[in-house]
């Protein structure tokens, strides 16, 4: 069995104009979303039994610092956290290639990324259609395989979709 979760990152900042993409940070709404949903998430994994072996994140500022977040509430290791170029504006085929580099001794991973890459991916593996994942969202996907290569197209259960907005209002 694997378990892939699928983050899309936290509200970013558009204040400093001219600021590469790949530079920009989180901004108050995703400082305060990030280590909540984070919470959230460990929550959700405590009542499973669940955790989260690796995170995998783009390399981008906001997208690494939710992971960061993430992974302080789920107690991941520093060295379980990765960034992977091939995450950053991803297309799924291109996420696709990064769930089939993982590890197998994972049984859990967790991808980090962006829109609309994010959304297109977890709507590609979901049996249930997903059309949107929000800022600092998580889509959380069982699949009855035993290698990462295995993970196919619509041939998981969609575990969880939760958003900011279920819990903060």
């Amino acid at each position: 069995m694997k378990i892939l979760y699928l983050v899309r990152h936290a509200k970013s900042s558009w204040d400093t104009p001219g600021m590469r993409d790949v530079d920009r940070p989180l901004n108050n709404r995703g400082l305060r979303d990030a280590p909540f949903m984070g919470g959230v998430l460990a929550g959700l994994l405590a009542g499973r039994g669940d955790s989260v072996g690796l995170i995998m994140t783009s390399p981008a500022k906001r997208a690494a610092a939710t992971a960061r977040h993430f992974a302080g509430a789920l107690a991941v290791p520093p060295a379980n956290i990765h960034e992977a170029r091939g995450i950053y504006n991803a297309d799924p085929d291109a996420l696709q290639d990064v769930v089939y580099g993982l590890d197998d001794k994972f049984s859990s991973a967790m991808l980090v990324g962006h829109n609309p890459g994010m959304t297109r991916f977890a709507a590609l593996l979901s049996p249930t259609p997903i059309t949107h994942m929000p800022t600092c969202s998580i889509v959380a996907l069982r699949f009855p395989v035993e290698t990462w290569r295995m993970v196919r197209p619509g041939a998981g259960t969609l575990m969880f979709f939760e958003m900011p907005k279920n819990h903060l209002g």
